[in-house]
């Protein structure tokens, strides 16, 4: 099913994950931590001060 929100709600939220090819460059934006779930690697901030601070690598769906 589609989403309820439409894209400006999800950017007003915060919830907002970017999806990259690598995420190399990722991983030097301050205190963030790489973690696999299932197939997927993500890039997730630990420190709360930038909780948009979120990434996903893989190919858009």
């Amino acid at each position: 099913m589609g989403s309820i929100y439409t894209t400006h709600q999800l950017i007003k939220k915060g919830n907002i994950m970017k999806v990259m090819n690598s995420l190399k460059s990722w991983k030097t934006r301050g205190k963030v931590k790489l973690v696999r779930r299932g197939k997927r690697v993500y890039v997730i901030n630990t420190d709360g001060k930038n909780p948009r601070l979120k990434a996903r690598q893989g190919k858009k769906k």
